[in-house]
């Protein structure tokens, strides 16, 4: 086996790349902006209405968020294909 076969063969599953795109944070301000929202809200229950998202998505993005930043009294909650909102007292 030469030596260019054998670099073939273990790059088998790779490709090299220049560098590594970097992230887009685009997803995070919007459930950012959802959580504000409600939280500026005088509602007890809201629907969530991102159109573009799964609600499996939606809600973990909204938990997640809502762990991270150490929020107790705002509860996710997903019924059918709804994702809602709910402000505990």
């Amino acid at each position: 086996m030469s030596e260019e076969e054998s670099k073939e063969m273990e790059l088998r599953f790779l490709r090299p790349v220049e560098k590594i795109p970097s992230r887009k944070r685009a997803r995070a301000s919007l459930y950012d902006s959802i959580l504000k929202e409600f939280i500026e809200s005088s509602l007890r229950y809201a629907l969530v209405e991102v159109m573009d998202s799964k609600p499996v998505s939606v809600t973990h993005a909204l938990k997640s968020r809502l762990k991270k930043r150490k929020i107790e009294n705002i509860k996710v909650l997903r019924r059918k294909d709804r994702v809602y909102l709910e402000k505990l007292e």
